[in-house]
C-alpha cells in the first residue's frame, strides 16, 4: 500500500491489494447480483434526479472483529480486501478505531455519464470508496471531489444551513463560498477514506463522460452500531 495523499480529514492510499488479490475482487464484481439503487424502495434524496441510474449488489456486512455477519463462500474473493481494511483503518489515522461497531460494505455499478452530487456521510464514523475496475482515462471524469479535504468550512457558516432537493441554494452558496478544495482520480486499486459523523466533509462524485467505461467500487461505511437482524435482511 503507498500513500497517494494525506490530508487532515481524507487519506488516498494506492496499491490497497496486491495484484493477484485485486484481479480476483475486480473479476468476482463481474459475477454478482445487482439492482437499479435509485429503482427500489423509499427514494434516498443524497441520489438526485439528475445523478443518473447507479447499480448496487447486496451489502456485506462486517462486525466489529472484521468477520462476515452470515459469512457465504461467494464472498470468498473478497476476504483479502477484508483483512487489509483492517490495517488500513488503523494506519489511515482518520478514525477512533473503537467506534466503528460494524461496516457495510456494498458493490457498486456507476455507468458513463453517472454522479452523486454534494453530501456529508454525518450518519456515520466515516466512510471508504475502493475502485475495483480495472482501467480509467483521467479524461472520463468521475473524480471524488471535496472542499474540506484538509480544512473544514467554519461551523458558523453550516449552522442553519438546510438541506433540499429541488433548491439548495444555501448549501451551493456555503460551497461555492469557499470555491476550492481536492479532487482524486478513480484510479484503480486505490481506496479513499473520509471522515464522517458531526465533521463529516462535504464531497461529492463527478460526473463521468458518455466515453467512460462502467465505474466500478466498493463503498464502506463505518458505523457506531453492532449488525443487526434487520441489516442482514434488508
Amino acid at each position: 500500500m503507498k500513500t497517494a495523499l494525506k490530508l487532515q480529514n481524507t487519506a488516498v492510499y494506492d496499491e490497497a491489494l496486491s495484484t493477484d488479490d485485486f484481479n480476483r475482487v475486480s473479476e468476482w464484481m463481474n459475477y454478482i447480483p445487482y439492482m437499479f439503487k435509485n429503482s427500489t424502495g423509499l427514494w434516498n434524496r443524497v441520489w438526485h434526479t439528475s445523478d443518473g441510474e447507479i447499480l448496487n449488489s447486496q451489502s456485506i456486512h462486517i462486525n466489529e472483529d472484521f468477520s462476515i455477519a452470515q459469512y457465504q463462500s461467494e464472498y470468498e474473493p473478497v476476504l483479502p480486501f477484508i483483512k487489509a481494511l483492517q490495517t488500513q483503518l488503523q494506519d489511515c489515522g482518520l478514525f477512533d478505531v473503537t467506534e466503528i461497531k460494524s461496516i457495510a460494505l456494498t458493490p457498486y455499478v456507476w455507468p458513463a455519464t453517472t454522479s452523486l452530487s454534494w453530501h456529508s456521510d454525518s450518519d456515520y464514523v466515516g466512510a471508504f470508496t475502493f475502485y475495483v475496475h480495472k482501467h480509467w482515462n483521467p479524461n472520463w471524469g468521475g473524480e471524488f471531489l471535496t472542499v474540506e479535504g484538509d480544512e473544514y468550512i467554519p461551523q458558523e457558516k453550516k449552522d442553519g444551513v438546510k438541506w433540499k432537493v429541488f433548491d439548495n441554494k444555501e448549501v451551493d452558496e456555503m460551497i461555492l463560498d469557499k470555491g476550492v478544495g481536492h479532487f482524486i482520480m478513480p484510479k484503480p486499486n486505490r481506496i479513499v477514506f473520509n471522515k464522517g459523523g458531526k465533521q463529516g466533509i462535504l464531497h461529492k462524485v463527478a460526473k463521468s463522460t458518455p466515453q467512460a467505461t462502467d465505474r466500478l467500487t466498493l463503498q464502506g461505511f463505518l458505523r457506531r452500531r453492532p449488525v443487526t437482524e434487520e441489516d442482514l435482511h434488508a
